[in-house]
């Protein structure tokens, strides 16, 4: 009678395919992480780009309060920043106060935009 499969059974049992049980195992656990750190990449970059963000609107909106303090007749604003760029339209409610629409491009080219109220305070 003729043993099949005599690669895989060995003298002392089932070696070779415990072996390639471990090896796959091995290597799934491997490209799983590789997958894992490409998606932190990913993520990292997004967080990124969500900082810049961040940071633009909060040096648009202090570069504007200072300039509304000084011209509050003000339609249309623009900054540059080394991050990227700010576009600011004003619609005046009152003496004080107003309603702004934010239009960010990022250094990447990504764009955002946000509304927002902002309401200059009295020094009396």
């Amino acid at each position: 009678m003729k043993r099949d499969f005599q690669f895989i059974i060995s003298e002392r049992g089932f070696t070779y395919p415990f072996i390639v049980l471990i090896i796959s195992l091995i290597l799934i656990v491997l490209f799983k992480s590789i997958e894992q750190y490409k998606q932190d990449i990913i993520m990292t970059e997004n967080h990124l780009e969500h900082l810049r963000f961040d940071t633009i609107v909060q040096m648009s909106l202090d570069h504007l309060k200072r300039d509304l303090s000084q011209d509050k007749e003000l339609k249309n604003v623009f900054y540059a920043f080394p991050e990227g760029e700010a576009n600011i339209k004003l619609h005046k409610l009152s003496k004080d106060e107003f309603l702004y629409e934010l239009y960010i491009t990022t250094k990447n080219n990504s764009k955002f935009d946000r509304a927002g109220y902002i309401r200059l305070k009295n020094d009396h």
